[in-house]
């Protein structure tokens, strides 16, 4: 928007200015959008002194900052960021490591012993022996008397290793939590909420419930060296 008798320049107080934006719907306005293709300019809307006027789009000299003609006004219709209708770049899709084609996916985390629970504290001492992995089973029908719920299966476990890492492979598309179980079975830590993993992604963590605002620790984790132990899945443990 350009006010009365202001140029264009780098300390002009010109609000914004838009560059060659109206759609091309009237002859008046193709030959204006032509010509400054063809030499440069740009286009500014502007709203002329009054209480009754309204913004038009008007033509600006390049060279000099000044307001030209006007491209297009209309009464009580204000002309504000128009957009020109023209070819443009095909836009580049947004990248992802997802293959709908592929059935699993990964998790791994540097360190279960990292935390900064208070009732986790006892995993920095060790003793997490193995991860074991838990799905959730739907109810296939729920009347409206019954509480919603799930139902929870095993699927099975992997070692978690000396470092507190670990490295699965797991179906993808399905609600899964984690606990962490000692030598003897019995789970010492577990995850509240569920998550999963999409076709061929892979997700990770610095440890269980760690600070949000910690750095990756710069080591390579003994589990990380090893192929992904297979959880739930056909031929896996």
């Amino acid at each position: 928007m350009q006010r009365e008798g202001d140029s264009i320049g780098p300390e002009s107080p010109v609000t914004f200015v838009t560059l060659l934006q109206l759609a091309e719907s009237e002859p008046s306005v193709r030959r204006v959008i032509a010509s400054l293709r063809e030499f440069g300019g740009v286009l500014a809307s502007y709203r002329p002194p009054g209480n009754d006027t309204s913004y038009g789009l008007y033509r600006i000299d390049p060279a000099t900052g000044r307001r030209l003609e006007p491209v297009h006004t209309k009464a009580d219709f204000d002309t504000l960021d128009a957009q020109e209708l023209a070819p443009r770049p095909h836009v580049r899709g947004r990248s992802s490591v997802v293959d709908l084609s592929k059935e699993t996916g990964v998790f791994f985390c540097v360190s279960s012993h990292t935390t900064d629970r208070p009732d986790l504290q006892h995993l920095k001492k060790g003793g997490a022996a193995a991860l074991r992995v838990i799905e959730a089973i739907p109810p296939t029908s729920l009347s409206t008397s019954e509480q919603p719920g799930l139902e929870e299966k095993s699927l099975g476990e992997a070692p978690i290793e000396a470092d507190g890492s670990f490295h699965i492979e797991v179906p993808s598309g399905v609600p899964l939590r984690f606990a962490v179980v000692d030598g003897r079975g019995d789970t010492v830590a577990q995850q509240e909420s569920w998550t999963w993993v999409m076709p061929r992604e892979w997700r990770g963590c610095i440890g269980c419930h760690e600070d949000r605002e910690m750095v990756v620790p710069n080591k390579m984790a003994d589990a990380f060296v090893k192929p992904a132990v297979q959880v739930g899945l056909t031929g896996g443990e």
